[in-house]
């Protein structure tokens, strides 16, 4: 049994005993716990189920060193029971959606610097300290486009209008395909507070856009590490942010290297390794 949602795979490892005893149990963990649970209502209890069950299961998969490391000293959970598999990126269609023509995508600029975010809009993904950083950075060449929606969208928007920035940044909503964002943008910006194994920077290499990130908890500073264009923020924090930006050269590009550990038959292969050997 191989279960992806990470109450599922506490409820598994709960019930555990009375399960068939011969029934191999793996789990994929989709974020960082300890950031997680610090956010639900009586967070000591949370840690005490995961610190006693989840070391039931057979094998768990992370997605990051940083998630494997938190659980391993967090909860005490059998190191040699994680292996850490990265996300996939399907390179080749990513590309192909890049390259259809999408009108609403901003028109590129010679004297402007055009950022793009991604996300859900809420706290975890840290837009109000992009928001922040974009009026410490006092540039006016920035643009910055935001997509995605969420609960925090009338607030981000009062932010906007507090800071003045109103023609520097743009909320262009859910979008089906970022793709095409993506490949008229300068640069990718993650500003979260959190983040397990943030997928749009992937398909943020694929299109050769440099990504510019906080250290958050997670695997981002992982990513970024070593990979020409791209810079990390001292720490989560606006100033911290403001300041790579401001360090950042427009024309930059990734190498189609960066990408390739995450191409999907790279990853495939990992988890047929992982499921046929045990």
């Amino acid at each position: 049994m191989f279960s992806t949602l990470s109450h599922l795979n506490l409820a598994l490892a709960i019930i555990r005993p009375i399960l068939p005893p011969r029934t191999l149990y793996f789990a994929r963990e989709t974020s960082v716990v300890s950031q997680v649970i610090s956010c639900y209502a009586w967070p000591g209890l949370w840690a005490w189920a995961y610190r006693r069950f989840y070391p039931q299961l057979d094998m768990l998969v992370c997605q990051s060193c940083y998630m494997r490391d938190d659980l391993v000293r967090g909860y005490s959970f059998p190191a040699q029971k994680i292996v850490v598999i990265n996300n996939p990126v399907d390179v080749e269609r990513v590309q192909q959606l890049s390259n259809i023509n999408h009108t609403a995508a901003p028109t590129t600029h010679p004297t402007h610097i055009h950022l793009l975010a991604i996300g859900r809009l809420t706290r975890e993904k840290g837009l109000d300290l992009l928001i922040e950083a974009l009026a410490i950075c006092h540039k006016p060449s920035l643009r910055l486009t935001i997509l995605g929606d969420g609960p925090l969208l009338g607030d981000l928007e009062k932010l906007v209008l507090s800071k003045d920035l109103q023609n520097q940044v743009e909320f262009a909503g859910f979008q089906f395909n970022p793709y095409s964002y993506l490949r008229q943008s300068d640069a990718l910006v993650l500003s979260s507070r959190y983040d397990g194994f943030p997928n749009v920077v992937l398909e943020a290499f694929a299109c050769g856009i440099p990504v510019i990130a906080t250290p958050s908890p997670g695997g981002v500073v992982e990513m970024l590490s070593d990979v020409p264009g791209c810079s990390i923020a001292n720490n989560v924090s606006a100033t911290s942010l403001a300041e790579a930006i401001v360090a950042f050269s427009k024309g930059t590009r990734v190498p189609a290297s960066a990408v390739k550990p995450y191409e999907v038959a790279t990853i495939v292969k990992r988890y047929e390794e992982l499921l046929v050997c045990g």
